[in-house]
């Protein structure tokens, strides 16, 4: 019980400010209300359903990216074998073979080749 209740606890702190498929389209983005589904669907941005609605990490988003967001996302998640709550752990998880940085962070600073490498070597069983 106390296992299932820490993933519970570590979901919410992962979804803790993310946005909604109408505050991407809308407000960041500036598409329709689909783009953003469409775009998780061709993997290339990353969402969690909760409650039966879709949220989306803000720390995936950047205003000087291309298509908004972090330089290299859509090439990692493709890259990541895993189910979408595995790609949001790994993502957001200091990784020795980055300098210990979360891949996210290693994205931000331009190390989107080690980022894709380590994404690609990505284990299910390590991330869930």
């Amino acid at each position: 019980m106390e296992t299932l209740a820490q993933h519970f606890q570590r979901r919410r702190e992962l979804l803790e400010g993310a946005f909604t498929a109408s505050e991407v389209a809308k407000k960041l983005l500036g598409t329709s209300r689909q783009t953003p589904h469409d775009r998780v669907r061709s993997q290339t941005l990353l969402a969690i359903r909760d409650n039966g609605k879709l949220y989306f990490p803000y720390w995936q988003f950047d205003p000087e990216g291309s298509d908004g967001l972090v330089e290299g996302f859509p090439e990692v998640i493709k890259a990541l074998q895993l189910s979408d709550y595995a790609r949001m752990v790994w993502l957001t998880r200091p990784n020795p073979y980055l300098d210990n940085l979360t891949p996210i962070e290693a994205l931000k600073q331009g190390k989107k080749e080690q980022v894709i490498e380590q994404a690609r070597s990505a284990e299910a069983s390590q991330w869930s």
